[in-house]
């Protein structure tokens, strides 16, 4: 064999080879074009989800001061009335309750708008003793004041730190505001314990707020919600609700972590209490001794950025299969005409 034949021979063999090879290369570069294009977009998209989740944060810091003042403007107006109340005052002094006497217990409630916007009140003579329920079944039993109680009055109102706790009777999550009360000779006779709405809070807390407007495929994943440290080991969410509240060893992520057990605030990546991925911006909230969490699902945000990187693979699968069949139908023409030069 010539050299000539040889050489020619070679190059038809390198030929065989890229028209071989030609299918892998391309769909290699397709694929590594399509995540190179998932990776840029999820580094646009999360300066802006960042920025929405601040947004939303800062809002709900809003409604959750002035829930909170709220809570406390309604229990100390109701304290001064049902303290001036001849009817309560003689039932704490008595330390018993008469069936006849509820209804116009309630009244008086309903007039100071508490059992509407509590979880549960409770009537307490000078020795912490529960003289009246709306739970009839805890009546008689003593409550400590400034225990797991939020000792509240008008001067320490600004000052004053709710505590988040867990019941020792059922051991759900509670906040307690307990504040005194005085009859018209501003003589203590008792005190009004308020166990709040932490349901009503949570609702709040979750609700999408009404000066933003997310896409309709972020809205379904966002979820914004309080979380308290109910015991020296164990994170709650705040709220009632055994739908809403974990049993067992409570909640934890690394957002949760650092918020509550580092006092810190940021925003990252990372997975929640379910375990899911989401893009979070967690704070803690010094002032409520809560953290605030408001958190998209990775799923979701991501989604337009997988879609697009899909669209490329699957342009690219279809033009290497495409290109495929026509080198295998030209390769044996293109070999010989190799070898006729």
């Amino acid at each position: 064999m010539s050299s000539y034949q040889k050489l020619n021979s070679s190059w038809s063999n390198r030929i065989g080879m890229l028209i071989d090879w030609l299918p892998l290369i391309a769909i290699t570069a397709f694929s590594l074009s399509a995540f190179l294009v998932y990776v840029s977009m999820r580094s646009q998209i999360v300066p802006a989800v960042f920025n929405e989740l601040n947004t939303i944060a800062e809002i709900k810091e809003e409604q959750l001061e002035s829930w909170f003042n709220q809570q406390q403007n309604t229990v100390l107006e109701a304290s001064e009335v049902l303290g001036e109340s001849p009817q309560i005052v003689e039932i704490l002094e008595s330390g018993g309750i008469n069936p006849e006497e509820v209804p116009t217990i309630e009244a008086l409630l309903e007039e100071v708008d508490l059992l509407e916007n509590s979880y549960s009140v409770s009537l307490l003579n000078q020795s912490s003793i529960i003289v009246y329920s709306t739970k009839g079944s805890i009546e008689g039993s003593y409550q400590p004041i400034q225990n797991t109680s939020t000792y509240l009055t008008p001067e320490n109102r600004d000052q004053v730190v709710p505590n988040f706790y867990a019941s020792r009777r059922d051991a759900m999550p509670m906040i307690t505001f307990a504040t005194p009360l005085h009859n018209e000779e501003d003589q203590r006779v008792g005190f009004l314990a308020v166990d709040l709405d932490l349901d009503a809070l949570n609702q709040e807390m979750r609700e999408l707020p009404y000066t933003l407007e997310l896409p309709s495929e972020e809205a379904p994943s966002l979820e914004v919600y309080l979380v308290g440290r109910i015991s020296p080991e164990k994170n709650e969410l705040v709220a009632h609700s055994v739908e809403s509240h974990t049993l067992g060893d409570g909640i934890s992520s690394p957002g949760i972590d650092e918020a509550i057990l580092h006092r810190n605030s940021n925003q990252e990546l990372y997975l929640n209490y379910n375990r899911n991925p989401v893009i979070g911006d967690y704070r803690w909230i010094s002032e409520y001794n809560l953290a605030l969490l408001s958190e998209l699902k990775q799923y979701q945000i991501f989604a337009p950025a997988r879609r697009l990187a899909a669209w490329i693979y699957g342009l690219g699968f279809s033009i290497t299969a495409l290109l495929s069949m026509i080198l295998f139908l030209f390769k044996p023409k293109v070999k010989a005409k190799t070898n006729k030069l």
